[in-house]
């Protein structure tokens, strides 16, 4: 898997404080976040998700030269399964957490209590990944009410099978108390989707743009006298008409071949179950986030019994 970066400069915000809570850890704390995100945003159970521009993972391609009808395009020709998901059974949510300042403030030796300020003026979120493979993303907008698309427009390109993890920074002014006897974080989540559901099979092939094999399983009228048991295609099967893909494919015998191994005696695409990671985006493409502040008395670092101990803060959200 390969990881690249993107960084982006986003608008100036000020930080607002919303009222703390004590939770047993930060890791609940976070979950927290999460359940307070799909309450804002109507992402329950009775969620409706649509998926618009063809959210695709594309399998692993065999290269071959290409034949001579398009020799002028292509000198290889790609073929492969794209599978598309055309239909969103589950979605639940988790968050990715990056913290932008650790600050330990020990008890002074003379038993005076102290507190130090902590602050910072950029808020950095780390996106998760998309699954390798996927072209996909998780749009989500407060305008479109409980609609959310999980949109095509992905980073990963054909056949290279790379995820990126984006690196979105946002300016902000923020100042906070740290108590001695305290570690205190102030961290940026940001929120993930994983998405389950339905995908068709898709044979592909690639020159100089990807073309459904299958062309649809749409049907060609033809005359009497053409593509009669043309590589074998048996004239029976229809006098009048012919699947489109062996019209387009009848002046190349390699795309005609995967056509037909692919096609013929079909009506319709295999259907099986898919599943994928992708971040969470507003419809401008950013990320929907939020800044928390974190007081965990340093005694109780390492300690397992199970209380409400740490003082958690939101005081950011999207």
């Amino acid at each position: 898997m390969v990881f690249t970066a993107l960084t982006l400069v986003l608008f100036f915000v000020r930080a607002c404080c919303y009222e703390g809570s004590f939770f047993e850890s930060v890791q609940e704390a976070r979950k927290n976040e999460v359940a307070v995100f799909i309450e804002k945003y109507g992402l329950a159970l009775n969620a409706t998700y649509t998926t618009s521009n063809e959210p695709h993972q594309d399998g692993i391609a065999k290269a071959e030269p290409s034949c001579a009808r398009n020799w002028a395009s292509c000198r290889s020709t790609y073929f492969f399964d794209r599978r598309v998901l055309t239909n969103v059974v589950n979605v639940t949510f988790g968050d990715m957490s990056n913290e932008d300042h650790a600050f330990s403030m020990y008890q002074p030796v003379d038993g005076e209590t102290s507190a130090a300020t902590i602050g910072m003026k950029q808020s950095t979120a780390v996106l998760e990944p998309t699954t390798p493979g996927w072209q996909a993303a998780l749009t989500i907008s407060p305008e479109s009410g409980v609609i959310s698309s999980v949109t095509g427009d992905g980073a990963v390109k054909l056949r290279e099978h790379k995820a990126r993890q984006i690196i979105v920074t946002k300016k902000v002014s923020i100042e906070c108390s740290c108590a001695a006897g305290h570690h205190c974080t102030i961290e940026t989540l940001s929120f993930y989707a994983m998405v389950s559901g339905t995908c068709r099979v898709q044979p592909t092939h690639h020159c100089d743009a990807d073309q459904d094999a299958c062309y649809g399983f749409r049907q060609t009228e033809r005359r009497r006298s053409e593509y009669l048991n043309y590589h074998g295609y048996p004239e029976h099967l229809s006098r009048d008409k012919l699947p489109e893909w062996v019209t387009k494919n009848g002046k190349c015998d390699q795309l005609f071949q995967f056509s037909a191994k692919n096609c013929r005696s079909r009506d319709h695409y295999r259907e099986v179950p898919c599943e994928l990671n992708t971040a969470v985006l507003k419809e401008d493409g950013s990320p929907h986030i939020h800044i928390i502040f974190t007081s965990t008395p340093l005694q109780n670092l390492t300690r397992t019994k199970r209380e409400p101990h740490v003082y958690v803060k939101a005081l950011w959200r999207d």
